[in-house]
């Protein structure tokens, strides 16, 4: 059985050696992934790291623990850009990194962020496509409704071309996000109270 923790960086806020501390305490104890929560902007926001750049400051000063942002709301995200930083934790943590992505139910985040609420599913599917072909072609064809790329890819690649992917959703799950976990994803992420 492998069991994991979250780390508590709401509680933390700008605590950088108690999360630092916290990381390496958990890898030490034999806990076997650290999660890491993300939110981008919201109506009374609470203190949150960005989770991407916090786990590439947590796989500096850690060894084994994998790494696990989750659930990164990613439609509000530049599928490329993601696709880059990803790879980057990826090659820095030596393959330590697994992906929790979802689309969320916060409407004011995806206005902020510009971005249709009501095609954040779909959106997400493809994006997992194009994340998919990025991590493991150095060149990549694809032309999709909100992704065109033609010959082109990032570069360096994750050290194994391939991140797992969980998608986390709740325990009442509609039929499209099951077909979605069921073919695109490598895992899901049950959030919801046992």
């Amino acid at each position: 059985m492998k069991i994991g923790v979250s780390l508590p960086v709401r509680e933390m806020a700008g605590d950088i050696e108690a999360i630092k501390e916290f990381a390496i305490a958990a890898e030490e104890l034999g806990y076997t992934h650290l999660r890491v929560p993300d939110q981008v902007m919201r109506l009374d926001n609470k203190y949150l790291h960005e989770p991407i750049t916090l786990l590439a400051f947590i796989a500096a000063v850690t060894k084994k623990i994998e790494l696990v942002p989750s659930v990164v709301i990613l439609p509000i995200r530049q599928t490329l850009v993601f696709a880059r930083q990803a790879a980057q934790i990826e090659i820095l943590s030596k393959s330590r990194l697994r992906i929790g992505v979802g689309v969320g139910s916060n409407r004011e985040e995806y206005q902020f962020s510009n971005v249709a609420f009501e095609t954040r599913g779909k959106k997400c599917e493809e994006q997992i496509k194009v994340l998919r072909q990025l991590w493991s072609q150095n060149t990549v064809e694809f032309d999709g409704r909100w992704h065109s790329i033609s010959n082109a890819g990032i570069n360096p690649l994750p050290i194994n071309k391939h991140i797992p992917i969980w998608i986390g959703a709740g325990a009442k799950l509609k039929k499209q996000i099951i077909s979605r976990i069921a073919l695109l994803s490598d895992g899901w992420f049950v959030l919801a109270s046992p």
